[in-house]
């Protein structure tokens, strides 16, 4: 069987400037030190900052920016909007309240034995912390009922205070619509940020799934709400190719197209999907072919595969819904709008994670770390003589972004 293998090749401190020319060069030192300056390289994944973009330029290797950035880039715009802002920072300050009293903190947990409620505490978003709202969120709406009891306890807070903390219905209303949308988005990021199995290849069907499935405007949805999805489907519509001859060159999709999950291209029209066979055929014939030895077989080190396949599967199906092809046949499907803001040329998102296994969205500005990739269950082979295909950005804003 195939197994996914990488490894680190150094963890080191940058102590100049972490500007993109300076970062190059440390990775050209560490790829010196292992003696494989001249191996293919087939991609670095970095996020959207505007140094690490300058640094891949300095390199010359094919970039990659990572979608789960540049997802929460796009859930950013949609928390930007005014009515949504304002109920995070209420429920900022309500949560906030709870960690800092010890008082109100084990009322809180008295309560929620009475009311039978998972013993779970108040969690407070961070700004470079992804999906940390949507947990924040979903939170407050499992431990409503006690944090009420809790506020109207005038032995435990005061009057004057309750009235400043508790959250109006109208903020409830908000937090309570975004919810199911924010989960959505959480989902998307956890299955992206996968570490035991490729996911190039998910990148679009998990754009296409999210807009199709879970961003498009339903008529009982709320103005915020409205607001919320529009915002936040422009600026993710925005980050893709639009042409498509750029689309059909693009390496998510080239993989998309090769993975038995997604080879149907359901998310695409007839003619997308006979450029993209075209340019992996045209790929194939200008590839020199190099001898590959049969996979060997291996006794998996994970005892959790199993769990994590099943989750893996699950996510994708909440996500794409029709749009994944599970059985491995292949099924013809006609436009939707939706692709129409991604994909054409004329037109313009798991449960609740803990605290502690949130993803932080930012590199450590102290070190970099280079990481190589293998899917070979045995030792790491010698350099390829294939050359990459040439690859589109995935991102490719007007103003590179940092935060």
């Amino acid at each position: 069987m195939w197994q996914l293998r990488y490894y680190v090749l150094a963890t080191i401190e940058v102590k100049d400037h972490h500007t993109g020319e300076n970062l190059a060069n440390e990775i050209k030192c560490i790829v010196e030190d292992f003696g494989i300056s001249n191996t293919p390289v087939s991609g670095i994944t970095t996020d959207n900052a505007a140094n690490m973009v300058t640094m891949t330029t300095h390199l010359e290797w094919p970039h990659i920016r990572c979608f789960a950035h540049t997802l929460q880039l796009s859930v950013k715009a949609g928390l930007k909007i005014k009515e949504i802002s304002s109920a995070a920072a209420a429920a900022r300050k309500l949560v906030g309240h709870f960690k800092r009293s010890s008082l109100a903190s084990n009322e809180l947990k008295s309560r929620q034995r009475q009311l039978d409620l998972p013993q779970h505490t108040p969690l407070q978003d961070v700004p470079t912390r992804w999906n940390a709202t949507y947990i924040m969120f979903e939170r407050l709406i499992e431990q409503r009922l006690a944090i009420f009891a809790v506020l109207h306890n005038n032995i435990i807070t005061s009057p004057s205070d309750a009235r400043i903390l508790e959250l109006p219905d109208q903020v409830w209303k908000v937090i309570e619509d975004l919810v199911p949308v924010l989960k959505s988005l959480q989902v998307a990021t956890t299955t992206i940020s996968g570490t035991s199995f490729p996911t190039l290849s998910m990148v679009y069907p998990i754009v296409i799934g999210l807009l199709k499935n879970h961003l498009n405007v339903q008529g009982e949805d709320s103005t915020v709400l409205v607001k919320f999805k529009e915002a936040v489907t422009k600026d993710l519509s925005s980050r893709f190719p639009k042409s498509d001859h750029d689309l059909a060159t693009h390496h998510a999709v080239l993989t998309c197209a090769l993975d038995p999950r997604y080879k149907s291209l359901k998310f695409m029209t007839d003619e997308q999907r006979n450029l993209v066979k075209s340019n992996i055929e045209k790929f194939d014939t200008q590839t020199e072919q190099v001898p590959v030895e049969p996979p060997v077989a291996v006794k998996s080190e994970n005892t959790d595969n199993a769990e994590s396949n099943k989750a893996e599967v699950n996510a994708v199906s909440f996500l794409l819904g029709d749009l994944v092809d599970l059985t491995g046949e292949e099924v013809d499907a006609e436009k939707s709008p939706v692709q129409e803001s991604v994909l054409s040329s004329t037109k313009t998102k798991v449960d609740s994670a803990e605290e502690s296994v949130l993803p932080d969205d930012k590199n450590s500005a102290s070190t970099s770390t280079l990481e190589v990739k293998q899917e070979r269950a045995s030792e790491p082979p010698s350099p390829s003589k294939k050359e990459s295909l040439p690859l589109l950005p995935l991102l490719e804003p007007d103003n590179d972004e940092d935060d």
